[in-house]
C-alpha cells in the first residue's frame, strides 16, 4: 500500500521537475535569441 501511494506522488513530482527545467530551457533560449536579435545592447543594432 505504501508503494501504492509513493507511486503517483513520484510521478507528480518528476512530472513537475520536467515541466520547470522545460521552462527553465525555454526561458534562456527565449533570453539567447531576444540578445541575438537586440544585439546584447550593442550601439549598432
Amino acid at each position: 500500500m505504501k508503494t501504492y501511494t509513493w507511486s503517483p506522488l513520484f510521478t507528480v513530482v518528476l512530472a513537475g521537475a520536467s515541466v520547470l527545467a522545460g521552462g527553465v530551457t525555454l526561458s534562456l533560449e527565449f533570453e539567447t535569441e531576444a540578445r541575438d536579435r537586440f544585439g546584447a545592447g550593442d550601439p549598432d543594432v
